[in-house]
């Protein structure tokens, strides 16, 4: 041995315990009929077992623990801590990267609730995946609406005509 740490396999090992001990708190807490306690890497690891989000891409591992964890919303920190006990080779970067990404598309399942932080579509029945709330118009400062691009992909306004409104 040449006497250098691994820090990775380290930081591995310690998220390894940190879940089982998350876990043990969960079944004790179960157990005595408290609720969980409140923290950052809180969250229903119990169900979570080494294997639960294998052979899944990492948005459909994500969807799958919001639905078991529930809401609230979960930070990019647990969805991660969740997708790795789970049996994914995972970094937060590329979690953030694809649920941002699915956030952005039209037909995601992920909705950005906050920065680094990410709720399930089907959460919020209020608001479309561009962040407009379902039946209503954008307006910008004016009361003018947004129009869809123009062809070139800048975005047109409504231009008010002296004779509008009239026939």
């Amino acid at each position: 041995m040449n006497g250098e740490i691994d820090y990775k396999k380290v930081l591995e090992d310690l998220r390894k315990k940190r879940t089982a001990i998350d876990q043990a708190i969960a079944s004790m807490e179960a157990l005595i009929g408290e609720g969980p306690s409140v923290g950052v890497n809180q969250v229903a690891f119990a169900e979570i077992l080494p294997d639960t989000f294998v052979g899944q891409t990492i948005v459909e591992a994500a969807c799958n623990f919001l639905r078991m964890a529930g809401r609230p919303a979960k930070s990019t920190e647990q969805i991660s801590d969740a997708l790795s006990s789970g049996g994914l080779r995972v970094s937060r970067e590329s979690v953030a990267s694809l649920l941002m990404r699915d956030s952005n598309s039209t037909s995601g399942s992920i909705h950005k609730v906050g920065r680094g932080v990410w709720g399930l579509v089907e959460w919020y029945p209020g608001v479309t995946k561009r962040g407009k709330k379902k039946g209503s118009e954008r307006d910008d400062d004016n009361g003018k609406s947004e129009q869809p691009e123009a062809p070139g992909g800048t975005l047109t306004k409504e231009k008010e005509s002296p004779d509008a409104g009239q026939s």
